[in-house]
């Protein structure tokens, strides 16, 4: 048998490197060695996946990867580009299996999804590993194309995929490469790393053949992704450290300064006091200390709410009832508090709930309500009992800036405009982790210098 011209397309693998392509000069081969091609091929790439009976076939994505198929000469015509360019035309056959031979190094990637796509026959083949990619028998894999892959492509993806496909065909980038997810036939998302080039174009620079690989990357992007989350998680614990030493340093240090010096005037001029004047300082030391420890429970009790281990005690609660009681509590415990509204749609409701729990959400509501409110504005508090229990609470105080919302339920946070009124930024954080662990949820409407709403929301659970 005479010798034949092949173009050999040989794949290469080194150690530390990403697989790549290379195309070698053609160069004649004898008989055995065509034989020994063919069958080297035969094994790689034992499918051909056009079909006639395939709605979206090959010619139909040439729009699709930007080709101008009536720009394409006939093959007599043909000839290499300007980096394998001949003196000898290139030959292109009909039959796509005499076109190519695939070098021995070739089965290294048989572990890859392989494809190689010949615009002129309108065909495609692939390895038997992109159909297992793609979760397709061999009689559905007959029926992909490049139209059909990319309706596999999450919705988001799709853009960077095209845009990478359009630009590498119009010779704007050396190679097709793009990270992305598809959707599966078994609808499993998984991240992809698809790699190609054009390895032959004619003279006007239009695709004649177009080869490369898939990927499945999903378990380094699954690692990456939970990289990210713990370095994100790192940083986020350690800002909440900055904040807790930040607020530790100044709300330890006022009350603490307080009973210093309390201590310091008792022991230097208790025998020049009066009653009155020692009972003061006494006093001051007393509040001092009840602030100590305000401030210990608060962290104690944010602890204990956050940690999956509490063991929330549901028993029969009467709502309302309870909600009056908690609202004289918070009256007495602040002097020149507000006055405060209460209303209900109903006088009586009994539900299954952690009275303890729901202390601490109600006392800090109304708590942070009193604080930040204008002394001379009513603070309003109602209960609807519907489909749902709805708690909401209103003030008309100092509101909340629009950047500080994102972080108003986190640990130690303060909001800009509430750094000089005394606070630990613990409350809402109590609050937040109370109501999940009630299965409930908490939100707020309202605007800085006009006031807040908060509410909470609980699912009826009836009182056996």
């Amino acid at each position: 048998m005479d010798s034949r011209n092949y173009l050999i397309r040989e794949a290469e693998e080194s150690k530390g490197s990403n697989f790549s392509l290379k195309i070698s000069p053609l160069k004649n081969i004898n008989e055995e060695e065509t034989e020994q091609a063919s069958s080297i091929q035969n094994n790689i790439l034992p499918q051909n996946i056009s079909s006639p009976d395939v709605s979206l076939s090959l010619a139909d994505s040439y729009s699709t990867l930007g080709v101008n198929k009536s720009a394409i000469v006939s093959s007599d015509e043909l000839s290499l580009d300007n980096k394998l360019r001949s003196s000898k035309p290139l030959e292109v056959k009909n039959n796509f299996h005499d076109e190519i031979t695939w070098g021995k190094q070739a089965t290294d990637i048989s572990e890859e999804g392989f494809w190689d796509v010949n615009f002129l026959s309108e065909e495609v083949f692939s390895n038997k590993n992109l159909c297992e990619l793609f979760d397709l028998d061999s009689e559905k894999c007959k029926n992909c194309d490049f139209t059909r892959y990319q309706n596999m492509i999450v919705e988001a993806d799709k853009h960077k995929f095209k845009e990478a496909i359009k630009n590498h065909i119009a010779g704007l980038t050396p190679e097709f490469n793009v990270e992305h997810r598809i959707k599966t036939c078994k609808n499993e998302l998984k991240w992809v790393l698809s790699k190609g080039e054009v390895v032959l174009r004619d003279d006007d620079g239009n695709p004649i053949r177009f080869m490369g690989r898939i990927e499945d990357i999903t378990v380094r992007k699954l690692a990456e992704e939970a990289v990210m989350e713990a370095n994100r998680k790192a940083k986020e614990l350690a800002d909440i450290k900055s904040q807790f030493v930040s607020m530790i340093s100044h709300e330890f240090r006022t009350p603490l300064s307080t009973i210093l010096s309390s201590t310091d005037l008792l022991h230097s001029f208790s025998d020049e006091m009066n009653s009155e004047e020692k009972e003061k300082l006494f006093s001051r030391i007393e509040k001092s200390v009840d602030t100590l420890t305000e401030l210990l429970n608060d962290i104690l009790t944010l602890n204990k709410t956050d940690s999956e281990k509490y063991l929330v005690k549901f028993e029969a609660i009467e709502i309302i009832s309870l909600c009056k009681l908690f609202i004289e509590e918070v009256s007495i415990s602040y002097k020149e508090a507000p006055k405060i509204l209460f209303n209900s749609n109903v006088r009586q409701h009994f539900m299954q709930s952690d009275e303890k729990l729901l202390r601490q959400i109600i006392l800090n509501l109304l708590t942070n309500a009193i604080k930040y409110n204008r002394k001379q504005n009513e603070i309003k508090m109602r209960i609807e009992i519907g489909t749902e229990v709805l708690i909401s609470i209103e003030d008309h105080g100092i509101g909340i800036r629009q950047d500080d919302r994102i972080n108003l339920f986190s640990p130690f946070f303060r909001g800009i405009n509430a750094k000089e009124i005394p606070g630990t930024g613990l409350g809402l954080a109590i609050v937040k982790s109370s109501t999940e662990l009630l299965n409930g949820e908490i939100w707020f409407e309202g605007e800085a210098e006009i006031g807040s709403t908060f509410y909470v929301k609980f699912p009826i659970q009836e009182a056996s």
